[in-house]
């Protein structure tokens, strides 16, 4: 059961902040930030949404500096394997478990696709409007211990069986034990 439950807890963790990423990226293509503060912003406000659940959500270029950044997210570089798995590997997410103070994080790492209005006009002179996409990186970091609620009925269903599978073995037990005085009975009645 912990291996198997573990797994799909991080699976549909994973899931969840591919929501808050496309999330981030409509807020971001309806509002239309013009730098990474305005960027910020935005993402304050859709993880405001899940406000118990991710404990930060970055957005960083292709190199791995930090554009944009909100909840407890340290300053740092985006981890360069989360990077190469996603610039290098074509991989659709790159997912990892941290251990912090505050608990285990699922930290997730995405495409983010979104141009800031300068970069866009940009690529239109500098390529005529045709080129390789330019994406940026999105960094989502979700709790791991506020996900196990979906997976509770997993739980009751293994609690059930649990102490169906003990009740069995304690009726198999006072039968074993009642079997001799059983067949001693049979004995005598013959």
């Amino acid at each position: 059961f912990r291996y198997v439950v573990r797994p799909l807890v991080i699976d549909h963790v994973a899931d969840q902040a591919g929501q808050l990423v496309s999330r981030l990226e409509l807020a971001a293509r309806t509002g239309d930030p013009a730098d990474g503060p305005a960027l910020s912003a935005v993402a304050e406000a859709v993880g405001r949404e899940q406000a118990d659940d991710v404990a930060w959500i970055r957005v960083a270029d292709q190199d791995g500096r930090i554009i944009a950044s909100t909840g407890s997210a340290s300053g740092e570089a985006l981890p360069r394997a989360a990077l190469d798995a996603i610039l290098r590997d074509r991989a659709q997410r790159s997912v990892a478990m941290r251990t912090t103070p505050g608990g285990e994080l699922v930290v997730v790492t995405l495409p983010f696709r979104f141009q800031f209005p300068d970069e866009r006009a940009g690529r239109v002179r500098e390529q005529g409007g045709v080129g390789r996409p330019r994406f940026k990186i999105a960094e989502a970091a979700l709790r791991f211990d506020n996900a196990e609620g979906p997976f509770w009925p997993l739980r009751r269903a293994l609690a059930v069986s649990l102490l169906a599978a003990i009740a069995l073995l304690a009726a198999m037990t006072a039968f074993t034990l009642q079997f001799g005085r059983f067949l001693q009975a049979r004995q005598v009645e013959q």
